[in-house]
């Protein structure tokens, strides 16, 4: 009985400000996890992670080699993230998955319930498994959901985040992803040429 009351409890904290980490490193959803001593840069190599896909595929950042990426952290018990995810399916719509791929990273322990959300939402974007978060420290993840850009070399961008003008490798809480500011976004990031 205890246990629905938590999950409600939680849910409900990250209504209205996502699920982040706690301002003094204590209890939040990413709480047990080490702390960025540094924020991610400009440029900076992005990590090449090792994850599976929900069918049990390995796959590596570096396999989307020569491809703009939008990483996407998040995780089914967290309400903005679930929120955005058919904008983020709208968005990839708009690109070929040639040049262009959304590739999400459910954080959740269990595997089951990750099935459970893509299957009954007919989700088509590449989902990748992180049940102990190991990419959360490397990518200095803050709370859910987050996303960060990585460019056809597999190095970080900075953007231009056109809801909030803040100008960071990562984009924190959930976003429109299919308003045009977003898909002209994407579409400037694909014709830079890569750092």
């Amino acid at each position: 009985m205890l246990r629905p009351a938590i999950i409600i409890c939680v849910l409900l904290s990250c209504l209205s400000v996502g699920c982040r980490r706690s301002s003094d490193g204590g209890s939040g959803a990413l709480s047990g996890l080490p702390r960025a001593q540094q924020d991610l840069r400009d440029g900076e190599k992005a990590f090449d992670f090792e994850l599976k896909t929900l069918s049990g595929t390995k796959r590596k950042l570096s396999d989307y080699s020569g491809k703009l990426v939008l990483l996407n952290f998040w995780a089914t018990w967290c309400s903005p993230c679930i929120y955005e995810m058919p904008a983020l399916e709208k968005l990839q719509e708009q690109f070929s998955r040639d040049d262009f791929e959304v590739v999400t990273i459910a954080v959740d322990a269990e595997k089951e319930l990750v099935d459970a959300f893509v299957e009954q939402s007919k989700l088509k974007l590449e989902v990748l498994h992180d049940p102990t978060m190991k990419s959360i420290p490397k990518y200095k993840v803050e709370g859910f959901p987050e996303s960060i850009f990585v460019d056809k070399h597999g190095k970080l961008m900075a953007v231009k985040d056109p809801l909030s003008s803040e100008v960071s490798v990562r984009i924190l809480s959930d976003r429109p992803w299919d308003d045009k500011r977003y898909v002209e976004l994407v579409r400037g990031l694909l014709q830079e040429p890569a750092s």
